[in-house]
């Protein structure tokens, strides 16, 4: 009997000591997915028949899940084994992942995505981590509407021998709080590709997303990342061999970049704005604002509303069309927010909108749908309407290579957009650009507007400091071509956006700058390089205005003249200084200044004057034969014009400035002759021709006539010949006097 007793005891404590065990490490209870529903309480879907709960970790082994939710649970763990896709749709519930463990939820060469509700991880921030990724091809998304709460002594991470992971966040992310700052860190070795989506938001909180030191990450923003750090860091550590893109919002407490390094910097591409501190943006009198003045292209298209009205998205360059916002016909500031993002609590003051610019007409997009070429077919234009007056007309989408025009309309500004290729055949008619506007022709980054033919007027109002033509970016250009003219008037003619890198000019017709209310004709920011090329026969009249390369610092400025300008200003039409650079090798006529180019504050540029100034007549002295120099003072590089001499065309100047007049018909009479310059129908330019003096007779027979082959003179007379003597005494003399034998 004592030994059934000790038996029974011994029993019973080994049955008390399994208990013990199992109350101290969590049941794994996994799912099958046999139940009716597929709510994460029906038992019939766990292993065992019983949904995991507190101290149990939840297991996805051998079988994909869309598990949805009608309360919500709490486990110690949730782990995705390899190749399996789970998606939680939690809807109005909460799952919890919660215990005193590490690497509460387990994603192994796995997926798992919250699609709706919420999901609260919370490990201990002393020495448990919340997220690990456990093998290759591992990603966690967020869902747009859900919601993840993170607490841990990280975030993030990855166990070492993970070879990547990937977070697709369209909802929200909360790093609620962390031991240290590892928000999102993943091993040294493993490379992070992180997606923060449109109209999603990552709140980090004190942590910060961390790349790797020796694998290369990608880390996108098209949504808002916010951080509360207190040091100067960005809430993005990007260290070398990482990239970084900010398409959309941050909102940092310190820092003024979206990421910064560590060691040494990654490749950051900014293309968002920042909200810190709160953006306000100058409008400057137009409707077009650019909500990323320092980024290339590339923001996100959000949409924008203004009291509680949407209006419209910004083009996906940063550019935003406020003319049908409704905004008050008054100076702001006037806030803009983002409008269909819920999570988002954003406000962008919009100042110096005036009910002139921003009233009435909007901005009508060029499609080309219609038959892709006419102007006036409202079929190559958005809601079907042709831009006229009171409109902004915009080249945004799609490039228009040969817009032609059968009459001569009228428009607000004209905005080519980035990266648009647009060439205006007026032909016989006009385009006019025309309003109390400023910037009223807008070039962006590597857009170009050629006027192919026909005329082009730009009339800004220079009372109102407004411009007429701004490059607004880098890689911009305008170009003129031939029997096209252009005329501007505004108070700058060509000026830049303040952080424009480069704007290129190329005229082969003619540009007059008609009037300006200093003397700014064309004068970038002193940050823009500007590159003018005035060809051959192109014709720029200045009036008083100037052309000015001032950069203090590189990329310097090149102003090339291979035509004709001209300037009725009281000094010298080009202005350079420093290490800008003006090569002349054409013509200029100035009304004073005898130099192509002048300095600025006692500096003056690189001046390289091939040409030939035309601002007193031109007498060149062929003494030297029929191959004269028109430009003597230079060493080489003047254009090679063609020229004529009485309507008839002869040999061009051979780029040197040396011209050969033997097959020009030049009269056999001293000069001066004046020979024209051929071919270029707006050039009104003739230079004289000073043949060599006729050489005095040194005998009664000498007779010089000028020839056209060798171009000097030649003695056509001869002694006469003695007469033979008829008598012996006959003794025949020359008679000077006579000319003849006596």
């Amino acid at each position: 009997m004592k030994k059934i007793y000790n038996l029974t005891k011994g029993i019973f404590l080994l049955l008390s000591l399994m208990a013990f065990s199992y109350s101290a490490h969590s049941q794994s209870i996994t799912w099958n997915g046999n139940g009716a529903t597929t709510n994460w309480s029906d038992g019939d879907n766990w292993n065992g028949g019983v949904a995991p709960g507190a101290g149990n970790n939840a297991v996805f082994l051998s079988s994909d899940a869309v598990v949805t939710f009608i309360t919500s649970p709490t486990v110690d763990i949730l782990d995705i084994r390899p190749g399996r896709n789970v998606v939680l749709d939690i809807g109005t519930q909460t799952l919890t992942v919660a215990a005193d463990k590490s690497n509460l939820i387990r994603i192994d060469a796995s997926t798992l995505e919250i699609a709706s509700g919420t999901l609260t991880v919370t490990a201990p921030i002393t020495n448990r981590d919340a997220f690990q990724f456990r093998g290759t091809g591992s990603s966690f998304n967020v869902a747009e509407g859900a919601t993840l709460n993170v607490t841990g002594r990280k975030g993030f991470t990855s166990k070492a021998d993970a070879l990547d992971g990937a977070i697709n966040n369209s909802g929200v992310i909360n790093i609620v709080s962390v031991g240290g700052t590892d928000g999102i860190v993943l091993n040294n070795s493993d490379p992070l590709t992180l997606i923060n989506e449109k109209c999603a938001v990552i709140n980090l909180g004190t942590s910060k997303i961390k790349t790797s030191t020796t694998a290369a990450s990608n880390i996108t923003n098209n949504g808002l990342v916010t951080y509360t750090g207190t040091d100067v860091g960005a809430g993005i550590v990007l260290r070398t061999g990482n990239t970084a893109t900010n398409n959309g919002f941050y909102d940092y407490d310190n820092s003024v970049a979206f990421a910064t390094g560590n060691g040494g910097i990654g490749t950051l591409i900014d293309n968002g704005v920042e909200l810190n501190p709160p953006v306000s943006i100058d409008a400057a009198g137009i409707c077009i604002i650019d909500l990323t003045p320092t980024a290339t292209a590339g923001m996100v298209a959000y949409d924008w509303a203004f009291g509680g009205t949407t209006f419209g998205a910004n083009d996906g360059g940063g550019l935003l069309d406020i003319s049908t916002a409704g905004l008050p016909n008054t100076n702001g500031p006037h806030t803009i927010t983002v409008a269909g993002c819920p999570e988002y609590n954003i406000s962008i003051n919009v100042t110096n909108v005036s009910g002139a610019d921003c009233s009435g007409g909007g901005s009508i997009t060029w499609s080309g749908a219609g038959d892709g070429t006419s102007w006036s077919d409202g079929n190559n234009w958005n809601g079907g309407v042709v831009p006229g007056p009171g409109d902004n007309a915009v080249f945004l989408d799609v490039d228009a290579p040969n817009v032609t025009f059968n009459s001569s309309p009228t428009v607000d500004l004209l905005d080519i957009r980035d990266g648009r290729n647009v060439v205006l055949n007026l032909g016989t008619q006009t385009l006019n650009v025309t309003s109390s506007k400023s910037n009223l022709v807008q070039i962006n980054d590597n857009s170009c507007l050629t006027i192919g033919s026909g005329t082009f007027n730009v009339t800004a109002d220079a009372a109102d400091n407004r411009d007429a033509i701004q490059f607004r970016g880098a890689g911009g250009s305008f170009k003129v071509e031939a029997g096209a003219t252009v005329n501007v008037s505004g108070r700058k003619g060509f000026t830049s956006k303040s952080d424009a890198s480069s704007g290129t000019i190329i005229n082969s017709g003619v540009i007059n700058i008609v009037s300006v209310s200093n003397n700014d004709g064309i004068a970038l920011n002193t940050g823009t390089q500007l590159t003018l090329i005035n060809n051959a026969c192109a014709v720029i009249n200045l009036g008083a205005s100037k052309i000015k390369g001032l950069n203090a610092s590189p990329p310097w400025s090149s102003i090339t003249n291979d035509g004709l300008i001209t300037y009725t200003g009281t000094a010298g039409g080009v202005t350079i200084n420093n290490s800008n650079e003006a090569t002349n090798n054409g013509f200029y006529d100035y009304d004073s200044g005898a130099n192509f180019a002048t300095g600025n504050n006692g500096s003056l540029g690189i001046l390289v004057d091939n040409g030939i100034a035309l601002n007193s007549p031109v007498v060149i002295d062929a003494d030297s034969g029929c191959t004269i120099d028109l430009t003597p003072d230079a060493s080489s590089g003047m254009a090679a014009y063609d020229w004529a001499f009485q309507g008839t065309t002869f040999d061009s100047n051979d780029g040197g400035g040396l011209l050969d007049i033997s097959g020009a018909g030049f009269p056999s009479t001293v000069g001066p002759h004046t020979i024209t310059v051929a071919g270029c129908p707006e050039y009104n330019i003739s230079i004289d021709v000073q043949l060599p003096a006729e050489p005095a007779a040194v005998n009664c027979w000498d007779d010089y006539q000028f020839s056209n082959t060798s171009c000097t003179w030649e003695n056509q007379g001869t002694q006469p010949t003695e007469p033979t003597a008829v008598n012996c005494w006959d003794d025949y003399q020359f008679n000077n006097t006579s000319c003849a034998w006596e």
